[in-house]
């Protein structure tokens, strides 16, 4: 099986989950709570760029500083559990209602973090 039919597999609707929700991924406000940091990523200028999550900026826009949240591809990467998150941009309404994530964000995240258990696409 290729690793796009894999990535598939894995993609989870975050609704259907109880109690998940985006800040249920990858966020760890007070450093406790995982063994190792959760990354935090943006596709900017068709690369994936990462940061590890920092406390004292922990949000994306102060982390990625060019980063225009209108048109990027973001999300955060827990690697104690394997969970990816990805947020579908505004600006792409018709993936937004079908949650659907193009195929070369997802081959330029499976390259990121091969390690990846579950993904959860968000609007």
């Amino acid at each position: 099986m290729n690793w796009y039919k894999k990535s598939q597999q894995v993609i989870s609707d975050p609704y259907e989950e109880e109690q998940m929700s985006y800040l249920n991924i990858g966020h760890d406000y007070e450093g406790t709570q995982f063994k190792k940091p959760n990354i935090m990523w943006a596709l900017i200028n068709g690369r994936i760029e990462t940061a590890e999550e920092d406390y004292d900026s922990p949000t994306h826009l102060e982390a990625f500083p060019n980063l225009d949240g209108y048109f990027a591809y973001t999300g955060r990467y827990e690697q104690d559990r394997g969970f990816l998150s990805i947020f579908i941009p505004m600006s792409q309404k018709s993936q937004r209602m079908r949650k659907e994530v193009p195929s070369s964000v997802m081959r330029l995240l499976r390259g990121a973090f091969p390690l990846v258990e579950k993904v959860y696409i968000f609007t």
